[in-house]
């Protein structure tokens, strides 16, 4: 029994010298990865700990009353619009609030960010009224993607096999190991291919097909509240539809019906795809190679379809942009 004990042991330690050493090698080998599409990870988690929010819990300087003569731009949106795993000054919005400076050196302009990783529309509309617009905003800059519909009920929400049973060993693993987060993403994408689960992609177009279903209705319900809420109070927005760079691409009858809104609401709308999907495998296009949320260059192609998009309504007239400038 002792020497079995002592096997047993030995056998203990040189497992546990193999994961720590493969755990030091995937860190090395990764060493340039920011993020991954999972903000919960070890890698998002160490990305975050350098990321600064002002007193409204967003990744923006502080938001005082507004200056005269400084126009206000406020862009709201997701993860996109927040910048996951890029600098902050490569995000669009700051990209935007630089050509502004650039071509304007006699006016002021500030472009403030409200965007927040997971945020979807409904959230969005909840921003918009209790945050954006109390900041007496010039201009209202919706950042939209694909995923951003499923924000009323997550019922039936794919649910994978855990790989380790505990919900806070597994969690504290995912949190602190980039070994484990590549051991639990393997285990959950072969439980998707071996149909044991049904995949995210999967679940929203099950959700979402059906134009007519619930979930397809408050989503329309929710874009139509946010564009009528700034409306109503004055305020012209447009919105930049960002595509998808990896995954989700059978959801484009939803980015189809978000257009057909804008359409319907006269409401001034960028189709981002036609200039960044072709591109998506270009260097920087990526926020990482493990996230396919936009990267500094595609957040450069974004800024500078935007500003093309929108330069000569915010340029419109030489006060602060206004709902006639829109027309």
């Amino acid at each position: 029994m002792r020497e079995l004990a002592k096997g047993v042991a030995l056998a203990a330690v040189v497992q546990l010298v193999l994961l720590l050493a493969a755990e030091a090698g995937i860190r090395l080998w990764y060493h340039d990865v920011t993020t991954t599409s999972d903000n919960t990870s070890w890698f998002a988690r160490r990305w975050q700990r350098d990321v600064r929010s002002n007193g409204l819990g967003f990744r923006e300087r502080e938001v005082g009353p507004r200056e005269a003569g400084v126009g206000r731009i406020a862009v709201v949106g997701d993860s996109f619009a927040f910048g996951q795993g890029i600098p902050e000054e490569d995000r669009f919005s700051n990209r935007l609030e630089a050509m502004l400076a650039r071509d304007a050196p006699d006016r002021r302009f500030e472009v403030l960010n409200f965007g927040f990783p997971g945020a979807n529309t409904v959230d969005e509309v909840k921003t918009v009224r209790d945050v954006v617009l109390p900041a007496q905003p010039d201009f209202v800059l919706l950042q939209w993607y694909l995923n951003d519909v499923e924000g009323r009920g997550y019922a039936g929400y794919p649910q994978a096999w855990r790989l380790i049973p505990s919900d806070r060993v597994s969690g504290w693993l995912h949190g602190h190991s980039a070994l484990y987060y590549f051991a639990r993403t393997a285990w959950k994408r072969l439980q998707e291919r071996l149909g044991w689960v049904q995949s995210y992609e999967d679940f929203l177009v099950q959700r979402f097909e059906d134009a007519d279903s619930p979930s397809s209705r408050a989503a329309d319900a929710d874009l139509r509240q946010l564009i009528a809420l700034c409306r109503e109070a004055g305020k012209p927005l447009a919105i930049a539809l960002f595509p998808t760079l990896g995954g989700l691409e059978r959801l484009d009858f939803v980015r189809d019906r978000a257009l057909a809104i804008c359409r319907e609401t006269a409401t001034p709308c960028l189709d981002l795809k036609p200039a960044l999907l072709p591109r998506k495998d270009e260097p920087g296009m990526r926020a990482s190679r493990l996230d396919s949320h936009p990267g500094p260059r595609a957040n450069e192609i974004a800024a500078e379809e935007i500003y093309a998009f929108l330069e000569p309504r915010w340029f419109a007239t030489p006060g602060a942009v206004s709902e006639r400038s829109l027309r």
